[in-house]
């Protein structure tokens, strides 16, 4: 944000979903049905689209995870918004795909090392639990932007 003159409390819009979006994104079951959101209805008032109506210079949207990005591209798409040309899109997790029409994952995303992310918890609670561990300890891990075809260069000023 730094190197392009931005200034995150001014930039950055925060919004809020409705409750039909979160039981898709998160009921495993529908997470195969990611790709296919053609009966999920999606309202002009949906919290998304008026959040971009209140904010027109916002060029994209980082989803709180990759089963969310997908519902927003769909509501995007509903709202004849065009992901990368007219904002662009960034998952966050690494873990569910969107799909284009080859069945290729085109959602650029912020990939978690979820096997090291549990591998690290188990160590963690087994030395806690084991007396090995007997203070407060902070990992932190190595996450990766994996850019992919649902981002665009920033628009110039």
């Amino acid at each position: 944000a730094e190197e392009f003159a931005l200034d995150p409390d001014s930039h950055l819009h925060a919004t809020g979903f409705d409750d039909a979006f979160w039981s898709i994104a998160y009921t495993p079951s529908e997470h195969t049905k990611l790709s296919s959101l053609e009966n999920l209805p999606v309202s002009d008032d949906d919290p998304l689209l008026c959040t971009l109506r209140r904010h027109p210079e916002v060029t994209a949207i980082l989803a709180p995870n990759d089963a969310s990005a997908v519902i927003v591209h769909h509501i995007l798409k509903h709202a004849g918004l065009r992901v990368p040309d007219d904002i662009s899109l960034i998952g966050f997790d690494g873990t569910i795909p969107l799909c284009n029409a080859e069945w290729r994952n085109i959602l650029t995303t912020v990939a978690l090392p979820l096997h090291q992310i549990g591998f690290t918890a188990a160590t963690r609670i087994t030395d806690r639990v084991t007396g090995a561990l007997t203070h407060d300890v902070h990992d932190v891990l190595p996450t990766s932007l994996v850019i992919r075809e649902t981002t665009a260069p920033p628009r110039s000023r």
